[in-house]
């Protein structure tokens, strides 16, 4: 969270965000670093375009360094003004990330309060994406948790792992 916090402090009065990088096991989502605002990148005080080529080199050096196991697991922005509730365009945004990875994605928006809002998004999802409680935390990670989401009216609990992320992140 540092990393992202920094980063939208320095970006300020704009949005700023790039891609999660992490690693999927089972139901389990673990962020391990993140992709910073590029050259090529557009943002505004009310949005934030991910243009940058270098958002694809990290990850794929990301993936190639760790043997195809760390992958893209979503994206994260700020909203410099405001709450971290998803917009339309951000829903949209992890729709399209959805239907071109065929895997659940996360979506991570930060409004400089305590703790980000974090988003869980599937295409089996009744409403596409749900917000995910923060259950637990301590000095390296902070733990988010979904409420009972169900497609065919049986609770399914996915629990996603949010590792802290310092200064090693690109």
């Amino acid at each position: 969270m540092r990393t992202i916090r920094t980063e939208r402090s320095l970006h300020l009065p704009n949005e700023t965000g790039g891609f999660l990088i992490g690693i999927r096991r089972g139901p389990h989502i673990e962020v391990t670093s993140l992709t910073r605002q590029g050259p090529l990148d557009r943002a505004s005080g009310i949005s934030f375009e991910r243009l940058c080529p270098s958002h694809r080199d990290q990850i794929h050096a990301a993936w190639e360094r760790s043997g195809g196991i760390e992958s893209l697991v979503g994206d994260w922005h700020s909203h410099p003004h405001g709450t971290a509730d998803a917009s339309g365009v951000d829903h949209s945004a992890w729709r399209t990330l959805v239907r071109t990875s065929s895997r659940p994605m996360l979506g991570l928006v930060d409004a400089g309060c305590a703790t980000p809002n974090l988003y869980f998004a599937a295409a089996w999802l009744r409403s596409f994406a749900v917000e995910l409680g923060l259950a637990d935390q301590d000095a390296g990670h902070l733990i988010f948790a979904a409420p009972e989401v169900d497609e065919t009216k049986r609770p399914v609990t996915r629990t996603l792992f949010w590792r802290g992320i310092g200064g090693a992140a690109r």
